[in-house]
């Protein structure tokens, strides 16, 4: 019955600073059981399904959104409208309905009650219309509204125009639509408008290449942060095992050291004992010479004395327990 729409501006954060517009309406509806009531409806629309963060965002803002509220303060229904420029079904459905639905733990449906706008108020309608399943033969009343945007007839030369081409079966409410949509065609005022719109389109196109580039960017850079962060770990690894490596090999160190020193030790200690036994090897052997001396000298005294005696010089020898050739020799060392 009435139709109200409200704008609610974003400032886009960007140096050309585009102003983005997103259009709720207040409307006065009549349900299929003649209840007239109040109702808030959302339009939005995205060339793919992705943007759904965006969506519910959007959807939170008109939940609370103090303004969506009939003459009495109560929060109106929401109805919830997606144009999205590409199917979410395997189906080809043109357009997509969803519905609250109450129900018990069972899954039996309930029938609303008193209460029932706790539950209305705090659940909405959902209506998605996939584009490209729009068809060239509609089956219902929303469909043949629809089809008066169907891209297929879109001009080649003008992406304003439409050359609709109208459905044998004739609806008022379309002719209404059509005509108003043909004096718009016929205002400067209107095109004037279309013409800032594609300029803003093309800003917003750049704005969604450039994020995207952003994107790929940033995930690429998180990839190459993350193979460095793993390169960095095992490079860490390999030097905690290096590290590892070292005080082994110093320990080691540390243990040839010490046996070194040991062995030093060892070393002087034997150095020491063969000086000593050098010393006492160097005594013996005076002490073994000095021997000799007084031994030969005894022996010359006493083979002297008995030649003195005229005891043959054989005998004497054979006391002495010598050859005769070495008593004349040591005869001789006396004479000498």
């Amino acid at each position: 019955l009435k139709l109200t729409a409200t704008e609610n501006p974003k400032l886009v954060e960007d140096q050309r600073q585009v102003k983005l517009f997103r259009i709720d309406f207040s409307a006065h509806i009549i349900s299929e059981d003649g209840t007239e009531e109040m109702v808030c409806i959302e339009v939005q629309k995205a060339r793919v399904a992705q943007e759904v963060m965006r969506f519910r965002n959007y959807l939170g803002n008109s939940y609370a959104d103090p303004k969506n509220v009939d003459k009495d303060g109560n929060p109106l229904p929401i109805y919830a409208v997606y144009l999205l420029g590409e199917s979410i079904t395997k189906n080809k459905a043109p357009v997509i309905r969803v519905r609250p639905q109450i129900e018990d733990d069972e899954g039996v449906l309930i029938e609303m009650g008193a209460n029932e706008r706790f539950i209305r108020y705090l659940s909405h309608h959902m209506i998605v219309v996939q584009i490209p399943n729009l068809s060239d033969k509609p089956k219902t009343l929303t469909e043949v509204f629809l089809s008066v945007f169907d891209q297929r007839f879109k001009a080649k030369d003008d992406n304003h125009v439409m050359n609709y081409e109208e459905t044998e079966e004739k609806h008022k409410e379309l002719d209404y639509i059509i005509a108003r949509l043909k004096e718009g065609m016929g205002e400067k005022e209107v095109i004037q408008i279309m013409r800032e719109e594609d300029h803003y389109s093309k800003i917003l196109d750049g704005l969604t290449k450039d994020k995207e580039e952003l994107v790929e960017k940033t995930v690429a850079l998180e990839g190459e942060k993350k193979e460095l962060l793993e390169k960095t770990e095992i490079l860490e690894g390999e030097k905690k095992i290096l590290q590892e490596k070292t005080e082994v090999l110093q320990g080691e160190k540390r243990d040839l050291l010490d046996k070194n020193e040991v062995l030093e030790d060892k070393n002087k200690v034997l150095q020491y004992e063969k000086d000593a036994l050098e010393d006492e090897k160097k005594e013996l052997h005076e002490k073994a010479k000095a021997l000799q001396e007084e031994l030969k000298s005894k022996n010359r005294e006493m083979a002297e004395n008995l030649l003195k005696n005229n005891v043959p010089i054989d005998v004497v020898a054979t006391s002495l327990n010598m050859s005769v050739e070495i008593l004349k020799k040591l005869l001789d060392d006396i004479d000498q």
